[in-house]
C-alpha cells in the first residue's frame, strides 16, 4: 500500500511539474519569449499611446526612434529610444504608464 501511495504521489508530482513548465506567459504578438525574461524591440507604432504620452509628458518635444519591450520578474516595462532639442534620451515605462527611469545622453 505505501508502495503504490509512493509511486501515485511520484507521478502526479511529475505530471503537476510537467503542465507548469509548458504553461506559456502572455508576449506581444510575434516576438521569442525566452523564459521568464525577455527583451525584445519592437515596431515604434506597438508601443502603446499611454506610454508614449508618460514620455512626451516627461520630455517635452519628445520623438520616439526605438522601442523595446522588456520583462524583468513581474515587470513588463518599454525601453523608449528618442529625441528632443537635438539631444537623445532613452526612458524606461511601465506598461502603465509610469515613468521608471530617464537618461539623457
Amino acid at each position: 500500500m505505501k508502495k503504490t501511495t509512493i509511486l501515485l504521489l511520484a507521478a502526479a508530482s511529475a505530471a503537476l511539474l510537467a503542465s507548469c513548465a509548458t504553461q506559456s506567459r502572455p508576449v506581444a504578438p510575434g516576438y521569442a519569449d525566452d523564459g521568464d525574461d525577455f527583451d525584445n524591440d519592437i515596431p515604434k507604432n506597438e508601443v502603446p499611446a499611454n506610454v508614449l504620452a508618460a514620455a512626451k509628458a516627461q520630455i517635452p518635444g519628445f520623438v520616439l526612434t526605438e522601442a523595446n519591450l522588456q520583462q524583468r520578474g513581474a515587470t513588463r516595462l518599454f525601453e523608449l529610444q528618442g529625441r528632443a532639442n537635438s539631444r537623445p534620451y532613452e526612458l524606461d515605462i511601465t506598461a502603465d504608464g509610469r515613468v521608471l527611469h530617464i537618461e539623457r545622453d
